[in-house]
């Protein structure tokens, strides 16, 4: 598997228009491009490096900083003990932002018969763009390398809306996964 590297801002743009006066420094809306003012951006300035393996791939290091995210989000965060590795992180396609060595964003991709599965999203910054934009690079390595159209995920059902805002749509009802209420959703 190759790796992507991308050098993508954290945003740092000021909204000029904005009315909370000049000071402020805004993050502008992901889907539209715009700034709660409603003016368009100019220019964005990220700096994270995408990175995209599969798990013969990783490091040690790699693969150890992956873990302690996941871990620290999905048990210990959530309060939520289970068996968080699973067998399943061979298989996978892993995609995670790092800005100075440190993981930001993370996603694995499992490769199924007919789709593809996206699991263990997270970003270690909400409602930062984080999530958006490994959940469209994950959607991009879905169909330009597995080739598939159908991709499932199985999400919190707080992220009910994320996931909407990137094509996906309800395909079940809310079910307990480990003590959290989850959902079923797929892009087609």
């Amino acid at each position: 598997m190759k790796i992507w590297k991308t050098e993508k801002p954290k945003t740092v743009i000021q909204d000029e228009a904005s009315d909370t006066g000049s000071d402020a420094f805004y993050k502008p809306d992901i889907e539209t491009d715009k700034f709660p003012s409603g003016k368009l951006l100019d220019t964005i300035i990220y700096s994270m490096e995408l990175s995209v393996k599969s798990f013969y791939e990783l490091s040690v290091d790699e693969l150890y900083r992956i873990l302690k995210f996941r871990v620290d989000v999905f048990v210990v965060e959530q309060n939520c003990p289970y068996e968080e590795i699973d067998d399943q992180d061979q298989k996978a396609i892993h995609l995670y932002l790092s800005d100075d060595e440190k993981i930001e964003a993370y996603l694995r991709i499992i490769d199924e018969d007919d789709h593809a599965k996206i699991g263990r999203v997270i970003a270690k910054e909400r409602r930062k763009g984080l999530g958006t934009m490994i959940m469209k690079e994950a959607i991009r390595v879905c169909k330009e390398v597995l080739k598939k159209d159908k991709i499932i995920v199985e999400a919190q059902t707080y992220a009910r809306e994320f996931y909407e805002k990137l094509g996906f749509r309800a395909i079940s009802e809310p079910f307990d996964l480990d003590g959290i209420e989850h959902i079923k959703m797929i892009r087609e």
